[in-house]
């Protein structure tokens, strides 16, 4: 019985490694901006097929609205946008993070909809987050490509500086990532993770919730028609 367990075991361990590694694994950890877990998920289609058959479509009120998106390399910073998402939650404020918020689908149609659909686009910034963007300029790398997303639709970005960041040659990098750098951002403090917070907050757009923007829209319909029957 021993024995059979024993190579029961054996044959079942490749499956969970490979289970545990999917479920780890993120667009922005991969050198050309796709993950092969990623896409072995999200099926071997070019993402307008992939959008056709999962129900990703460019309806933006199926999409929930986030007040922002949280973009980072998930390596250096991945402790550090949970986080944030989490305080910002404490506080009313809602960001999309994709290992949180992406639905079934087309996962690279779905970063791109909500980066265009947030109004703040915070940027976190590590040790090595920009590594990759270096010489990157066909924007294969899926973090490259959600800043250059953000410069080009003129979003609100705040850079997020942690502490280890290490400043790389404005020379080396592309015109958007320079751009993106070039807006006032804030530098994370561990040891002060509530003013950190605070200050971040007070460097977005705030928008009208869903449910007030709905709300106001009926009473503008109700005004209306009271100005015609009066």
């Amino acid at each position: 019985m021993t024995s059979f367990r024993l190579i029961l075991i054996l044959h079942l361990l490749p499956f969970f490694v490979g289970l545990c590694v999917a479920v780890d694994a993120s667009p922005h950890d991969n050198h050309q901006g796709f993950n092969p877990y990623w896409r072995q998920l999200s099926g071997d289609l070019d993402s307008t097929n992939l959008a056709a058959n999962n129900g990703i479509v460019n309806d933006t009120e199926s999409v929930d609205h986030f007040d922002g998106f949280i973009s980072y390399r998930r390596a250096p910073s991945k402790h550090l946008a949970m986080l944030i998402k989490v305080m910002l939650q404490q506080e009313n404020v809602s960001a999309f993070l994709d290992v949180e918020d992406l639905e079934g689908g087309a996962w690279d149609v779905q970063l791109m909809q909500n980066v265009e659909l947030s109004p703040n686009f915070l940027l976190l910034l590590s040790n090595g987050t920009l590594d990759r963007c270096i010489g990157d300029v066909n924007y294969t790398d899926f973090l490259h490509k959600e800043i250059k997303a953000a410069v080009d639709s003129e979003k609100r970005i705040v850079p997020v500086f942690d502490e280890d960041f290490d400043w790389p040659s404005t020379e080396l990098l592309s015109p958007e990532i320079n751009a993106a750098l070039a807006n006032q951002g804030l530098f994370w403090e561990h040891r002060l993770v509530d003013q950190s917070l605070q200050r971040l907050i007070s460097y977005m757009i705030m928008i009208a919730p869903k449910q007030d923007q709905h709300a106001k829209h009926q009473n503008h319909i109700q005004s209306d028609g009271k100005k015609k029957h009066g």
